[in-house]
């Protein structure tokens, strides 16, 4: 048997499962504290369950406390010990990054040892937002990763984005919160968008030769396939890596971009601006079957930034 044991003395044998209790308790009910599988209990002298452990229950008072024993009610000692000094809680460091990605923002909570050690609650927090809840049963990095829509983010010119922990002590610790923040200052020009998004030709207007051989819109199609839309404004380019090329000519919206009548890449496959698209709306891609007949086609790739290249 054990007494005069401090609570985190105590507490490593009530986790171990042995019953623990304190003299100073003097109602004959609860009699005992107990770890049952997730919960903190306090039982009576048959450890009949009659209640649950709550943070009004479980002040400073019994953390503090060096009277805790493993002895029945009633027990008598001889012996003579000096109080033990109280134990120092000694709460955690904690801290907290971001980490932003075309369209996620990773939180990054470090917690560090305390002792004792226990466990800790952590809320995330982005721009006062709750987005999530994890618990830190050990030292070491928590991570939410929170989807965005960076154009819906990003509609002023600049941004702060900021972001907070708050983390509280689970029992058996003592009560106690903590608070770490994090924030940035991003403006379009520094969120870090995908490059583009690709629009590949090919399997959008695959060669009719010999099928179609009159003059006119692929396929009789004077509509074309429709592009978007978007939440944000999107610059449409034929670029130098892939350029967009079409038998005989390609055209947005119904318009023919440079005009040739012959089989080759737009602009000579020059990176060419074609064609600027507001957010919201949408635009349409054609080829044209020119005077040659023949083969009709198109190949390359449309590329649509965020921004001016």
């Amino acid at each position: 048997m054990s007494a005069y044991l401090s609570w985190g003395e105590a507490a490593g044998l009530a986790l171990a499962g042995t019953p623990v209790r304190r003299d100073a308790w003097t109602e004959a009910s609860p009699v005992w504290l107990e770890r049952r599988p997730g919960l903190w209990v306090l039982t009576d002298e048959r450890h009949a369950v009659v209640r649950v452990v709550d943070a009004e229950w479980f002040t400073s008072d019994e953390f503090y406390g060096n009277d805790w024993t493993t002895d029945p009610p009633g027990t008598v000692r001889d012996v003579c010990l000096l109080n033990p000094p109280r134990p120092e809680f000694r709460p955690p460091g904690i801290g907290l990054l971001g980490e932003i990605e075309a369209a996620t923002i990773a939180l990054h909570a470090d917690i560090g040892e305390s002792f004792p050690a226990g466990a800790y609650m952590i809320r995330f927090f982005l721009d006062g937002t709750l987005v999530g809840s994890l618990e830190a049963a050990a030292a070491g990095r928590y991570t939410v990763t929170v989807a965005v829509d960076p154009e819906t983010y990003l509609r002023a010119s600049r941004v702060r984005v900021r972001a907070w922990i708050d983390v509280s002590s689970s029992l058996p610790l003592p009560a106690w919160t903590g608070h770490a923040e994090w924030e940035t200052v991003l403006s379009p020009a520094t969120w870090p968008w995908p490059g583009y998004e690709a629009v590949n030709l090919a399997p959008l207007f695959p060669d009719l030769y010999p099928a179609y051989n009159v003059e006119g819109w692929y396929s009789g199609n004077a509509a074309g396939v429709t592009i978007g839309p978007f939440s944000g404004n999107r610059w449409v380019y034929s670029h130098a890596d892939d350029p967009a090329a079409a038998d005989d000519e390609l055209a947005i919206n119904g318009v023919i971009l440079f005009q040739n009548d012959a089989a080759d890449p737009i602009n000579g496959g020059l990176t060419t601006l074609l064609h600027v698209l507001p957010a919201g709306q949408t635009f349409r891609v054609n080829v044209w079957n020119g005077i040659h007949l023949g083969f009709c086609w198109a190949s390359g790739q449309l590329r649509l930034y965020r921004s001016p290249i």
